[in-house]
């Protein structure tokens, strides 16, 4: 077996292009990081009773949209959560 057919499988879940978006994929090779906002986020979600906003940036393949699907599924037995692809028409 060449190397690259043992790393490809490898290689292509760590595609900065695509978040780990399955519940599977984000138990399999979520790492929690020490200034990850996920708790911060979903404890203003419970508390607060207005819509609250807000920001994560960083550049592609920093974990922003690992980080919101976290979050969706964390709060998915009470919230809904909808995805908005700003991106296409």
């Amino acid at each position: 077996m060449s190397n690259a057919k043992y790393w490809k499988p490898a290689y292509q879940l760590f595609n900065p292009e695509q978040p780990l978006t399955t519940p599977e994929e984000i138990k399999d090779f979520y790492i929690q990081r020490e200034d990850s906002p996920v708790e911060n986020v979903i404890a203003i979600l419970e508390m607060e009773d207005q819509p609250a906003k807000f920001l994560l940036a960083g550049h592609v393949g920093s974990g922003k949209t690992t980080e919101l699907r976290l979050i969706q599924q964390q709060l998915a037995e009470n919230y809904a959560v909808i995805w908005v692809d700003t991106t296409s028409a």
